[in-house]
């Protein structure tokens, strides 16, 4: 029987291409039609740490977020096996690298202490072997698992011998392997899969090609599987979707919303962000030209004081950060408030307290977006559910900001900034820019004029 939603998880060391995995698959599926939703668990390292992608795709909807347990695991190694053997749901499916099922779990020394404890544990009160293929019998007993072993290196070594592949350059093709196997699953068809890697590799027929190939090695020793999770076919009518991740979206929204200045100093999870628009600085809208300015500041406090001086000169202005960098901020946000300035401070929550831990979610940080500040001023916080809100509340801080010449907090987190999402394009027809009151100045100006419930602002400049 069909199925409505599949929850899938892919995961491996941390630089072996489990994202790239993650897109392609994305790509294939909303070229299909199908709702996806995935989020990337990582950490502060650039290699070797176990890194997961957990997805949902749904052929009835877009999904807003994800769940467990889930009935696929594509694993590149052995670590993906151990950590993730509660997350499996009955009757699911695993597929792995028969290379590993000797593999112990002491042997996995990049695990957390407390991931190994936790899985010890389990299979102690289990009287289950602490190897690969132990875990694997135990779960096709236990829950009615399918696991899949492919072997790896003959795959390997099959495309090596086909294109000449540096053997040092072969772990690349790893991630094809999990692709490919969580595709004939789903019962993608390769047209699919091609279209999605010749987007990802554009500029690189020949990594296409050999990942094809790749696909057809795997799509032959899964043939009995294919199909094995069919989805319904997709019952929305969506003419087009994008795939954005909630940093994608909320720059996007800005510059809709007219951003001209933006500063930031680099923090997870919000600098990906200032990166995307740093990518459409010069824009084009019919037969005008303009710039948005985007700078890295030296520190925080750099960052929130330049971009009130930018709001002050009239421009449209935001700084985006995370917890700690918010705190640095305060003192700015506060004499903002003082001075009726509007701004924008886009503050992406994850976990601290302090440093905390860049990589992972929080969302304890409303009290401090609310309250944070010696004295009372007004300020406005808005939070967004998701990406299609965070695109419009991204326009709408600036018109509340400018509307009512406040400091704007626009409160999001890490799975939001992190995951990728298929979402419909919005409906720019619907945006409206508001900036609120705004003289001329001359010499009768007032800043604060109290015959105005919210006075008139001119800019720094203006006589």
């Amino acid at each position: 029987m069909a199925r409505e939603d599949v929850g899938i998880i892919l995961g491996g060391p941390q630089g072996a291409g489990v994202e790239t995995s993650m897109m392609v698959l994305t790509r294939a599926l909303a070229r299909r039609g199908f709702g996806v939703i995935a989020d990337r668990e990582y950490f502060s390292n650039i290699t070797g740490r176990h890194s997961y992608i957990h997805m949902l795709v749904s052929s009835r909807a877009i999904p807003r977020s994800l769940r467990y347990p889930v009935e696929i695991i594509a694993s590149m190694d052995a670590e993906t096996l151990f950590t993730h053997i509660d997350d499996v749901a009955n009757g699911g499916y695993i597929v792995y690298d028969s290379g590993v099922a000797s593999k112990r779990l002491e042997e996995i020394v990049s695990m957390e202490d407390i991931t190994r404890v936790r899985v010890l544990e389990k299979l102690k009160k289990n009287g289950v072997a602490s190897t690969v293929a132990s875990v694997l019998k135990f779960l096709e007993r236990d829950r009615d698992v399918k696991a899949i072993g492919l072997n790896f290196a003959d795959l390997l070594r099959r495309l090596m011998n086909r294109y000449r592949i540096e053997v040092s350059s072969l772990s690349r093709y790893v991630s094809g392997i999990i692709v490919s196997a969580v595709a004939v699953l789903l019962g993608l068809d390769v047209e699919a899969i091609k279209y999605s890697l010749s987007i990802q590799f554009s500029s690189r027929s020949n990594i296409v090609e050999q990942n094809l190939e790749l696909f057809k090695y795997v799509e032959e020793s899964l043939q009995s599987y294919r199909n094995s999770i069919a989805l319904e076919k997709p019952k929305h009518n969506f003419r087009k979707l994008m795939i954005v991740t909630g940093n994608d979206v909320v720059a996007m929204g800005k510059i809709v919303g007219g951003l001209r200045y933006q500063s930031y100093y680099p923090i997870t999870p919000a600098a990906d962000e200032s990166f995307a628009i740093e990518k459409y600085e010069h824009l084009r809208a019919e037969k005008d030209i303009g710039s948005i300015v985007v700078i890295q500041t030296e520190d925080e406090i750099s960052a929130i004081c330049s971009a009130i001086g930018a709001s002050l000169a009239g421009a449209r202005s935001a700084t985006v950060t995370s917890g700690p960098g918010f705190d640095l901020m305060v003192e700015g946000i506060s004499w903002a408030g003082a001075n009726e300035v509007p701004i924008v401070v886009t503050y992406y929550q994850r976990g601290g307290p302090s440093t905390g831990q860049p990589t992972r979610g929080s969302q304890s940080d409303l009290f401090n977006a609310i309250f944070a500040g010696h004295g009372e001023f007004a300020r406005v916080v808005i939070t967004s559910g998701d990406h299609v809100e965070a695109f419009y509340d991204s326009i709408e801080a600036f018109n509340i900001a400018e509307r009512f010449q406040v400091p704007v907090i626009h409160l999001l987190d890490k799975f939001l900034a992190n995951s990728i999402r298929t979402i419909p394009p919005p409906d720019l027809d619907s945006v409206k820019i508001v900036r609120g009151s705004i003289s001329s100045g001359g010499k009768e100006y007032k800043r604060f004029d109290l015959g105005y419930i919210v006075s008139p602002r001119a800019f720094i400049g203006v006589d």
